[in-house]
């Protein structure tokens, strides 16, 4: 009866909630597919983490030591604010979770178990399991919940190994009784995945449970709020031009409006970054002519980057011509080895004021393939 209710009160939502005509245009731009336009306007107002406790009780027997063992349950609300398609875009392209049913406001994303050989580094040739993910989103009486689960051992060794025995670091609280005097202290503990299990009586997926984080969401209307900020490349000729979307709507449409970011603060002009990355890495020299902006940085092979506010027309667009070798004397204008392992331009949209953490999505073109898209690689 109580998911009836929710159910009926996430339609009103739904009812009263304006949405885009052209809306799955724009979700198939950004990697999102259709069935998420019906978050298309909630954003993220907190988090709930969860976690086992041990209990470790002393006692003194004939002057021995005595240990008991409990385990118990505990939550921790901790603020967290953003727009809910930023969060599941992530979940989708960063970490690879796909969709796996959608059944209305009722959406599954689920990655299963999987082992890989590394190929290159200081680990190159050893396996690695890497454990199932989990995103489940239900309506709930004032918006929605989003439960995140995922495989709660650790897939390496403190070392850095393949881990020949699951484990994992649970809190402990040991309670400690001398002379009739209580003394109680904290810390952690790392446990394997038989002695945890075992000890509690419960499953792996119980366990997965017991770790989980619960996400609160609820709609927000659009023309007051920012519900969503997504970077997007469009590339005509040797241009690339900046089609950021803010509430699925071009960003100059947008920014004037004094749109109230999910922190709670109006949104103030913003700032946008242009990267390019062709391969250049830290110890390469920097080109003549060269400034701040078209010198090398290295990071993920990237060669250049740029920072604007929309009063700057570079902010919109960059130029980017083939060439032997990478080059750049005047921002906006690069030059590129054309023959390089890759060419990957990347919007960067920019809070501002800036959050505790950026939570707009990069758009990324793929100039070799000539097409966007969603992560880097």
């Amino acid at each position: 009866m109580k998911k009836l209710i929710h159910l009926l009160l996430f339609a009103t939502l739904l009812a009263i909630s304006p949405h885009s005509n052209s809306q799955n245009t724009w979700l198939a731009q950004v990697g999102l597919p259709d069935e998420f336009a019906v978050y298309e306007n909630f954003v993220v107002t907190g988090k709930t983490s969860y976690g086992i406790r041990e209990i470790e009780t002393v006692t003194f027997v004939s002057g021995k030591p005595k240990y008991a063992y409990t385990y118990e349950s505990y939550s921790k609300p901790e603020k967290f604010q953003t727009c809910l398609l930023n969060y599941l875009e992530n979940c989708v392209n960063e970490y690879g979770i796909p969709l796996n049913y959608a059944n209305g406001g009722d959406i599954n994303l689920y990655k299963p178990t999987t082992t890989g050989v590394t190929p290159m580094g200081p680990f190159a040739g050893k396996t690695y399991l890497h454990g199932w993910e989990e995103r489940s989103i239900t309506p709930t009486a004032t918006g929605c919940e989003i439960t995140a689960t995922w495989y709660p051992y650790m897939n390496t060794e403190q070392n850095g190994l393949p881990a020949i025995t699951p484990w994992r670091w649970i809190e402990r609280k040991t309670v400690s009784t001398i002379n009739g005097k209580t003394y109680t202290s904290k810390s952690t503990k790392k446990i394997t995945k038989a002695d945890l299990e075992s000890r509690t009586g419960l499953s792996e997926e119980q366990i997965a449970q017991q770790f989980k984080i619960v996400y609160s969401a609820k709609y927000q209307d659009p023309s007051q709020y920012i519900t969503s900020i997504f970077g997007v490349v469009e590339v005509q000729g040797n241009t690339c031009y900046n089609k950021t979307l803010i509430n699925g709507q071009d960003w100059h449409t947008q920014i004037g409006k004094g749109l109230i970011q999910p922190f709670g603060k109006p949104l103030s002009p913003m700032k946008f970054s242009w990267v390019v990355y062709n391969g250049c890495n830290s110890t390469d020299t920097k080109p003549a002519g060269s400034q701040g902006w078209g010198m090398f940085h290295g990071n993920f092979g990237e060669c250049y980057r740029y920072m604007s506010d929309p009063s700057d027309p570079l902010s919109d667009y960059i130029n980017i011509t083939d060439g032997s070798a990478y080059s750049c004397t005047e921002p906006g204008n690069v030059i590129v080895n054309s023959s390089g392992q890759y060419i990957t331009v990347e919007i960067v949209p920019h809070w501002t004021p800036a959050p505790e953490k950026n939570t707009a999505e990069s758009g990324y073109y793929d100039l070799k393939t000539g097409q966007p898209i969603f992560q880097l690689k």
